[in-house]
């Protein structure tokens, strides 16, 4: 998703936009252009966010996951950090959506499907065709 070449490098990161089996996905790199996106693109009642920046307070601001509204959202953060990633406003603009936090619950990545430790009950949020197809590959992981 393009709005303008931008000064800053992080802000000229891939935003990224698509909807698979109507599914809505954004994933927001390390760009600080929510207004900009805003202003250009109508994305509203997204499924599954990648929240920008690693969580830090320069990204999801209040007015943008209010707008988007974002059902699940994944932060991808190091347990312990020397950046002060994840910002607790942050997660309280979030407070409305599923998180999901790397330093908290994802356990293996394996090139091909992310497994989380999800709470029972909980239903894996994809898409039933991708899961099946993960399943297939890996059928010694419990869901």
């Amino acid at each position: 998703m393009s709005t303008r070449e931008y000064d800053n490098e992080n802000d000229n990161s891939n935003v990224i936009y698509f909807n698979y089996n109507n599914y809505k996905f954004l994933f927001m790199g390390d760009a600080g252009i929510e207004k900009d996106i805003l202003n250009k693109y109508n994305l509203i009642n997204i499924d599954f966010l990648k929240v920008g920046y690693h969580g830090l307070n320069t990204s999801s601001s209040k007015n943008f996951i209010d707008s988007i509204n974002p059902q699940n959202s994944l932060i991808s953060v190091g347990k312990n950090n020397r950046y002060g990633h994840l910002n607790k406003e942050v997660l309280e603009n979030l407070k409305d959506s599923k998180i999901y936090r790397t330093d908290q619950d994802l356990t293996k990545l394996d090139g091909q499907c992310i497994w989380y430790e999800y709470p029972k009950n909980s239903k894996i949020i994809m898409p039933e065709e991708f899961e099946k197809e993960c399943k297939e590959k890996n059928s010694n992981k419990n869901y």
